[in-house]
């Protein structure tokens, strides 16, 4: 009696195991990243402020032209002179903020 509930245990944790795992499915590749971001930087550069705020989460919204203005006087910065992406470090992505 013991054993089989003992395998029947280890059965439900294993099945526990394999869907939470599958929920780490729903990746991007990282041509896909490096789009998105390009096509992020590209909108800030144009001061297509409403355009960039797409790229974002819509549950993390941000006023981007007040602080990439912001940016650009405390910085000296101009970003319309264009965005150059010098290299990429690391990618990382999730399906949840949590």
């Amino acid at each position: 009696m013991k054993r089989t509930f003992r395998n029947l245990l280890l059965t439900v944790i294993a099945c526990c195991c394999i869907f939470s795992l599958n929920s780490c499915g729903n990746r991007i590749t990282q041509s896909e990243a490096k789009e998105h971001i390009e096509g992020f930087l590209a909108a800030i550069a144009e001061e297509d402020y409403t355009k960039a705020q797409t790229f974002l989460h819509p549950e993390r919204p941000a006023d981007l032209e007040s602080f990439f203005l912001k940016v650009e006087a405390e910085g000296d910065i101009d970003f319309q002179a264009g965005i150059e992406i010098k290299r990429y470090t690391e990618f990382s992505s999730t399906l949840y903020d949590g």
